[in-house]
């Protein structure tokens, strides 16, 4: 897995809190958002997440978890659902996507709780991330994960 200490640190918190990523059937409340489902402690979450980056489409398992912890982040850190809105860039007049906020709010909680801290992580810096350097880089390439 290269010399990447934050996938291995991805890879174990996934092991051992059992957490899975998959497609979710809900209705997408904004066109830049992607639903998928989070799987944890028995119980699914359905997260609606940003892709800008088209990263859902490459092979590495370990992305879905990157961008469902960076949709987690993006939540945990926002002030209310307006400032939420700004930060993805999304219609705050969106009735459905207001609706889901509050719903995901509600249930941050228990997802929190696995976290260090209580707050979510995606374990991947926002420069990497974002200028597509070190462990993000190295997913982005990697045939699957």
């Amino acid at each position: 897995m290269g010399d990447f200490p934050e996938i291995a640190a991805i890879q174990s918190f996934i092991a051992y809190h059992k957490i899975s990523v998959s497609p979710s059937m809900k209705e997408v409340v904004a066109l830049q958002l992607t639903p998928l489902q989070l799987h944890l402690k028995g119980k699914t979450f359905h997260i609606q997440l940003s892709d800008e980056y088209h990263d859902l489409s490459l092979k590495s398992k370990l992305l879905k978890y990157v961008l469902v912890f960076r949709a987690l982040e993006s939540l945990q850190e926002t002030n209310d659902y307006l400032d939420w809105c700004k930060k993805e860039g999304l219609n705050a007049t969106n009735e459905k996507l207001r609706s889901y906020y509050q719903d995901i709010i509600g249930v941050l909680p228990q997802i929190n709780a696995v976290f260090p801290d209580q707050h979510p992580t995606s374990f991947i810096s926002d420069y990497d991330y974002q200028l597509n350097a070190g462990a993000m880089q190295y997913l982005r390439t990697m045939e699957s994960s």
